[in-house]
């Protein structure tokens, strides 16, 4: 994997990592963010929300590819802006910021995957406090609304298998609606076909997420642990829609963190060439 230096705008000071034909970028800028994901020079398949329009509060949404922790809190919405400490070596780069109110530092390592052509993307949050802290790595990819998500679904041996699908069916000021056409529930994956709505749910799922769209299918591998205990009653993936973005999440478990102690969560991320 080649690591550069670059300067990305609006981004500020951003590091280009290049693996095979597939090139992405993170910012130490605002945050540990990857910002770009693309092939062979071709369309960033990531969202930016570059008139910052979307947001609670002080914190902004930005887009691209982020790291929180779970379950929600007030804290989650912490302020993101650095400063961010930057290690880059001939074989990875690792972002890591904090920690806020949440007391948990947050490390976001790129490396190349061991499973596929693609990058690893590592997350990891760190207690800093001085009491423990029960939380899950909460990893989110900003996506354009197009295209078709596919997530196969079915957590638990052959002989025994639950497909849940749980709908946000209210959330602060925005709701889903379970009747709506871009969900679609088939016998072995659940579809999402995003129309502009507002709306979220959460899966149990072995993976892998596959966005298909014209720029190539986006796929984000990880891994489920069986018997873990997963935030949201159980759901290790969840996919939030709105007129602008797609949310694509993936979860570690929930574990208490002694204090000093790093919880990590992996994707694999790969992009095919366009059909």
């Amino acid at each position: 994997m080649r690591i550069d230096q670059i300067a990305f705008e609006p981004w500020g000071d951003a590091w280009r990592c290049r693996h095979n034909d597939l090139e992405l970028i993170a910012t130490a800028g605002l945050s540990p963010r990857i910002v770009s994901f693309s092939r062979d020079g071709g369309e960033n398949i990531l969202y930016h929300d570059a008139e910052s329009r979307f947001g609670r509060g002080s914190w902004r949404l930005l887009g691209g590819h982020r790291l929180w922790a779970a379950p929600e809190t007030e804290s989650t919405y912490e302020n993101e802006t650095g400063p961010c400490k930057v290690v880059a070596d001939a074989d990875r780069l690792v972002i890591s910021c904090g920690p806020g109110a949440s007391l948990l530092r947050r490390h976001i390592e790129i490396s190349a995957s061991d499973r596929g052509p693609g990058f690893r993307i590592r997350h990891e949050i760190e207690n800093e406090g001085a009491y423990p802290i029960t939380a899950a790595p909460w990893a989110i990819t900003c996506v354009k609304p197009a295209g078709r998500i596919t997530i196969p679904w079915g957590a638990g041996p052959e002989s025994w298998r639950m497909q849940t699908v749980r709908y946000w069916r209210q959330w602060g000021p925005l709701s889903t609606d379970p009747a709506s056409p871009q969900w679609q529930a088939g016998r072995d994956e659940f579809v999402i076909e995003p129309r502009g709505e507002w709306g979220k749910i959460g899966l149990a799922s072995e993976g892998p997420i596959t966005h298909e769209t014209p720029a190539g299918t986006f796929v984000k591998r990880f891994e489920m642990i069986p018997n873990a205990v997963y935030p949201d009653g159980g759901c290790n993936v969840a996919v939030c829609t709105a007129s602008d973005y797609v949310e694509l999440e993936t979860l570690g478990p929930l574990n208490e963190l002694a204090p000093g102690s790093i919880s990590t969560h992996d994707e694999h991320w790969e992009l095919t060439e366009p059909h």
